[in-house]
């Protein structure tokens, strides 16, 4: 009896702990504790693979359902996936496949009516089955009709026609500014190899945005046992100094391209002939990124004029950031950054 008692307890040990708990997250979706929460995962961790598997619930605070999904034994996203509004309606849903969105995904308005259906096949790019605007109106039918929609990167323009893209495509900015230009016969692309409005076009969209390396984290060991890598307490750091070396430099909210188009669209000019003369000209603006994500002091090092100058210090401020960090604690840094007028 003694042995056996031996044999199951070394067993144990060599067994992964794959209890269903609860995990508390930031809103940058970093592990903390459930007073500090923005939302939290109903889900299962494999205590040696420190990843997630099988079927997870992720929560809004307030208890109102983000999304739900499944990992397999590798911790990929397979099977069928939803995210819901905070209203309770669908989102969006769709399968993957080995972490790669698969078939049709659709994606609705909060109302309830559908706003697009997808198409993620092997090819390169997505392709809209259908798409509505919030009256109804027949935007794409069929695979055929004229994507103008404004995603992640900035406002996509190109036409469809019979499921392949015809013509130019491009990616522009809200004040114009293109970003890439590509063009299409039959849904081939043209010049390049690989298309580069691609379906990463989509990733606001995707849902698998949760960081699970559990790094540069707000939580300790005693909070979740079951995760090796947590410490078990962290470094104290004056919350009144500011680094320009850290371990994890802080990253637009938005994203890079995102925020640039953001920044460029808040810019208000004096007058066209200001935008024409001073097209290509660039302003270097020093930042203050606080420990919260908020840029407390824009400082131009380089400019071209007073007011553009001021102007650019302006509209940074009004940028949210992923806060920098040093050996898993937020901290204040301080950074240059560039406004291409």
């Amino acid at each position: 009896m003694r042995k056996l008692i031996i044999f199951m307890s070394i067993l144990s040990l060599s067994i992964p702990l794959k209890a269903q708990t609860k995990f508390y997250f930031t809103d940058f979706w970093r592990l903390t504790t459930k007073a500090k929460a923005s939302f939290y995962r109903v889900g299962m961790l494999d205590s040696i693979k420190q990843k997630f598997i099988g079927q997870y619930t992720d929560y809004r605070i307030d208890g109102s359902k983000l999304q739900e999904g499944s990992y397999d034994m590798d911790g990929q996203n397979y099977g069928l996936y939803k995210s819901y509004f905070q209203n309770g309606t669908t989102y969006c849903e769709g399968n993957y496949s080995s972490n790669e969105a698969v078939g049709i995904w659709r994606y609705y308005f909060s109302s309830g009516s559908l706003e697009k259906a997808v198409s993620f096949e092997k090819d390169e790019y997505p392709v809209i089955v259908e798409k509505y605007n919030i009256l109804g109106d027949t935007l794409i039918s069929d695979g055929t009709g004229t994507w103008n929609e404004r995603v992640n990167s900035g406002v996509v323009i190109g036409k469809q026609q019979d499921y392949k893209r015809i013509g130019e495509w491009k990616i522009s900015m809200s004040n114009g500014y293109t970003l890439i230009t590509e063009w299409y016969h039959e849904g081939k692309l043209l010049g390049d190899k690989k298309s580069k409005i691609d379906n990463s076009l989509l990733i606001e969209f995707s849902p698998n945005s949760l960081i699970e390396e559990f790094r540069n984290h707000d939580a300790k060991a005693d909070d979740y046992p079951i995760i090796q890598s947590l410490p078990e307490s962290f470094l104290e750091i004056d919350s009144g100094l500011i680094f320009t070396k850290m371990d994890e430099m802080p990253t637009p909210r938005l994203g890079e391209i995102e925020q640039r188009n953001f920044v460029n669209s808040q810019l208000k000019y004096l007058s066209e002939h200001h935008r024409s003369v001073l097209k290509g000209k660039r302003i270097y603006v020093q930042l203050t990124i606080n420990r919260l994500g908020n840029v407390s002091e824009a400082v131009t090092i380089k400019g071209v004029s007073s007011y553009y100058d001021r102007e650019a210090e302006r509209v940074f401020k009004m940028t949210k950031w992923i806060p920098g960090y040093q050996k898993g604690v937020p901290v204040n840094v301080r950074i240059v950054k560039t406004v291409f007028l």
